[in-house]
């Protein structure tokens, strides 16, 4: 059985303070606990900014920083 852990949001201790710390945090308990790997948010394309501009902002807090998916896959 392979177990892909949901990872989500949860890098982000407090609302507007992404953490990358948190975020290996996150990881590390989830192979921890038996998973192979782990899934995180990336809302890049799922939200169009012309079509729903403000549900995009809004979606865009909750979004893993791109720039750190190299440092995690580590």
């Amino acid at each position: 059985m392979f177990i892909i852990a949901e990872i989500g949001s949860n890098w982000k201790c407090v609302p507007g303070e992404p953490s990358l710390r948190q975020a290996h945090l996150a990881i590390s308990q989830a192979a921890e606990a038996g998973a192979g790997a782990v899934k995180c948010q990336l809302f890049r394309d799922l939200y169009s900014k012309e079509r729903t501009p403000i549900l995009h902002e809004k979606m865009k807090a909750y979004e893993l920083p791109y720039e750190w998916l190299p440092r995690l896959k580590e």
